[in-house]
């Protein structure tokens, strides 16, 4: 820590990989190092490490690393391994062992107690097996300093609830006469069985572990090494891994719509948004803002929901959507994108609505195959809301209302021109009086209409966009196509209407 940021306040936050937790850091002193590794299974192209900031501290970070090692080695039940401890037995206080003696550069510390004694050896240790420990470290052992009495090596977990994997490394590097014979017993915890007439191999190396994760009530595990009746000499150990399992609770976001989301991110400079770091579902708690997912204990989250409204995005509408293909709402509105609606929403088989309202530089003529979901009803598309309505006559026969809409700030005229047809209760039409001129019919049809609906053509009547969505039930049935648009069927206040779409060219 160092006290970089001068507010001498050691900070403690979470590590997370992928969507499970993996640590929490707590750092002692302004110069103490705070090491956290882990051994985890990566299953997708990428992996994602968050600092997840749990109390009033920043998190922070001085080094990422990343080493790959054999799929043989290590091999748990479920779950990744978090390390413990890894300690070696040197003879004399010694640094730690890391690249380029150990290859896969694991970091060994150093063990000492006034229990044993370390030995060593200049010869060559054979260490060819899955886990290539260090020449180093297996050049080094310890044994008990009472060669009659057992050895007893203890630790307590924090979790006392987490399960835990132990390696023992082992070889003989004493020249032993003859007559001579290492063999010990180790059990654990009240006398569980670990390995018993265990006897090492003269310069080569042996891995002892468990292959079922091990577990202690109150976290606490006691080995004791003890020799047998047939031994000469005292037990032996020369290097100790222990690991706890880090369990992965929650599965991460499916890899191709996690792939999808990083490219939204990249094509409209999402960067500013604080959640929009991680995976993009997982876990729960940390979500990226604007996404709702599917949640499942045996499958990927996946995203159903995006919500990019009043974003600021610009340009046109990325392709990178498509891979969203569990996708139902689709939320685009109050931004500035441009070009045109594209058709790829039409194969979203399980997407049901899409709002591209408030982007006054979108070209909103619908693609065919879009037009017919919406016709069919399997798909709703929102295309903006409609405000300060007008009156406008473009035909003598029938009044007509036009509705002006304005969006951020651009007037964008979509004039949707309402031919109403009155339905009588009475049987029988309108008759006219012979000699009659043409103006009495229109206003005679006037007077009827304002008597059956008097709020239809009354000028001050404003009709929103929703209300039009309501009146078409969503431009369910079209009447007909003409130069000027579509025309549509609907119903407003009991009354059977027309609703004419004009296109842009008009």
């Amino acid at each position: 820590y160092g006290n970089y940021d001068g507010l001498n306040q050691l900070p403690s936050f979470d590590l997370h990989i992928g969507a499970s937790k993996w640590s929490s850091v707590k750092i002692r002193g302004a110069t103490n190092t705070s090491m956290h590794e882990i051994i985890h299974v990566v299953t997708q192209d990428s992996l994602q490490v968050c600092l997840v900031k749990t109390g009033p501290t920043i998190p922070f970070i001085s080094s990422l690393e990343l080493r790959p090692l054999s799929n043989k080695s290590y091999v748990t039940e479920s779950g990744s391994l978090k390390l413990y401890a890894r300690v070696y037995f040197p003879s004399a206080s010694s640094s730690l062992i890391r690249y380029d003696e150990d290859l896969n550069d694991r970091v060994w510390d150093t063990y000492t107690d006034e229990e044993i004694v370390s030995i060593s050896t200049d010869l060559s240790v054979n260490t060819n097996n899955f886990y290539d420990v260090p020449q180093a470290v297996m050049k080094t052992a310890v044994v008990p300093v009472n060669a009659n009495k057992p050895w007893f090596l203890t630790w307590t977990l924090d979790n006392v609830s987490a399960k835990s994997y132990v390696y023992m490394h082992i070889a003989e590097i004493q020249d032993l006469n003859a007559s001579d014979i290492r063999e010990f017993d180790m059990t654990y915890n009240d006398g569980k069985l670990w390995y018993s007439n265990f006897r090492p191999a003269k310069q080569s190396i042996t891995t002892i572990y468990n292959p079922i994760a091990l577990s202690s009530q109150n976290g606490f595990f006691n080995f004791t090494f003890a020799k047998t009746g047939n031994s000469t000499l005292p037990p032996l150990i020369n290097a100790l891994e222990i690991y706890t399992v880090v369990d992965i609770l929650q599965l991460e976001t499916e890899k191709n719509e996690v792939s999808a989301m990083m490219n939204i991110k990249k094509t409209y400079g999402l960067s500013k948004k604080i959640s929009w770091q991680g995976d993009p579902c997982a876990p729960q708690l940390y979500r990226w803002e604007g996404l709702n997912c599917t949640y499942s204990n045996s499958e990927s989250s996946r995203i159903i929901s995006l919500n990019l409204n009043g974003s600021g995005l610009t340009g046109s509408i990325t392709s990178d959507i498509s891979k969203l293909t569990q996708l139902i709402e689709l939320d685009l509105s109050r931004n500035d994108l441009s070009g045109e609606i594209p058709d790829f929403f039409a194969d979203m088989k399980l997407l049901k609505v899409i709002n591209l309202s408030g982007n006054p530089k979108l070209n909103i003529t619908i693609p065919e195959s879009l037009k017919e979901r919406v016709n069919s009803k399997s798909l709703r598309l929102i295309l903006g809301d409609a405000v300060n309505p007008t009156v406008k006559i473009e035909n003598k026969k029938v009044p007509m209302i036009a509705i002006g809409a304005s969006v951020a700030g651009v007037f964008v005229l979509l004039v949707i021109l309402a031919i109403f047809f009155v339905v009588r209760r009475k049987k029988g039409k309108i008759t006219e009086a012979p000699g009659t001129p043409p103006s009495a019919t229109t206003r005679r049809l006037n007077t009827e209409t304002r008597s059956s609906n008097p709020s239809i053509i009354t000028k001050d009547r404003r009709i929103t966009y929703s209300e039009v969505l309501k009146m078409t039930n969503n431009f369910e049935r079209v009447l007909g196509k003409g130069g000027f648009g579509t025309v549509y069927h609907g119903n407003l206040d009991n009354a059977e209407v027309a609703v004419k779409m004009l296109s842009h060219s008009s």
